[in-house]
């Protein structure tokens, strides 16, 4: 399904992959060859170079390569922070196979994932574009005090607005400047910008309300990665504050029992069911709604277009991965 929406971006992103594997095999180190080539072995979804590539082409900014090295350099820097991600939750599973650390160490995945982000800036540079260059050194900073801010609400129960600001920081963020980059190449009207970062803001608030869900409903074979890594590592996603909130008014205590005595396997396989029968996943679904029609309105002011319609059709690709339906019995396909 994904592969059909993103057939108007095909060719471009078939240079973004070469841009990326020629990039990586610079590399001197054959260690550090080993680990890209293991990294980059299995593509993630490609989001963040198509919302860019989206962009520019519906500004009119694809006229020489520049796109390209946007595009390239944020799936790459995506990249570094799931490595560090995966360092900081112990992950083991990502994208179908063992993370870095898991299957050569700490270190080295530590250096893999400065040395992703050193070349994300080498990308970013190239473009000699100097809003493109700052944005990127924005970019680095949000995502950084995000991750900071995760770990601080693991270690305490956030209130919504407390999580939605982590969440705006880490992942909302590098959609919001694959918008600006895009259009930068194009334009410096002020109004198309504030439409495209409002909805790239609101992209990565809806992408993630839908993955804290796929996060607590999923077995890891389906969403292919280590699900569960947030409860079990003591951060609370909207779907478990929203699960606390209801358990305080209806005077239960499974779930607060359960974060507050270290959650077990007997707890995390009954979980999805819990967390249906207290109307969770309709809940966040409803939250997730309200960000998805921003990022339809913030789209309104722009012509009709097969990106458009792309991202459009990438919005519906989000929403299909949970079924409320079929969330108890987790017979959804993966994310």
């Amino acid at each position: 399904m994904l592969k059909t929406i993103l057939e108007p971006l095909k060719a471009d992103l078939d240079r973004v992959n070469e841009c990326i594997e020629r990039e990586c095999h610079c590399a001197h180190s054959e260690l550090l060859k080993s680990l890209l080539k293991h990294t980059f072995s299995v593509r993630g979804k490609l989001l963040r170079p198509a919302i860019a590539l989206c962009s520019a082409h519906i500004t009119g900014g694809c006229s020489d390569d520049r796109p390209i090295l946007i595009a390239a350099g944020l799936e790459i820097l995506h990249t570094a922070s799931l490595v560090h991600d995966d360092i900081i939750d112990n992950g083991s599973y990502r994208r179908g196979q063992t993370t870095v650390n898991e299957a050569w160490g700490v270190g080295e995945a530590t250096l893999l994932g400065d040395w992703l982000l050193a070349k994300s800036f080498d990308l970013m540079v190239r473009t000699e574009h100097p809003g493109i260059i700052h944005g990127m050194t924005v970019l680095t900073e949000e995502l950084t005090e995000g991750q900071f801010l995760e770990m601080e609400l693991s270690s305490q129960r956030p209130s919504e607005r407390d999580y939605l600001k982590m969440i705006d920081l880490k992942t909302s963020s590098l959609f919001r400047r694959a918008c600006s980059f895009g259009a930068m190449l194009a334009t410096q009207d002020p109004l198309i910008h504030n439409q495209l970062l409002g909805f790239g803001s609101s992209f990565g608030l809806y992408f993630q309300i839908i993955d804290d869900l796929l996060d607590v409903l999923k077995a890891p074979q389906e969403i292919l990665k280590s699900s569960q890594l947030d409860i079990k590592n003591g951060l609370k996603t909207l779907p478990i504050l929203k699960g606390l909130e209801i358990e305080l008014r209806l005077n239960k205590t499974i779930l607060h029992n359960a974060l507050e005595n270290g959650v077990d396997t007997s707890f995390l396989k009954s979980l999805p069911d819990y967390l249906n029968e207290l109307g969770v996943v309709e809940m966040c679904l409803k939250e997730a709604a309200r960000h998805r029609d921003r990022c339809t309105q913030y789209l309104d002011n722009f012509p009709s277009s097969r990106y458009k319609i792309l991202l459009l059709s990438l919005l519906d690709l989000i929403q299909d991965q949970i079924n409320p339906a079929n969330a108890r019995s987790q017979e959804e396909g993966s994310s």
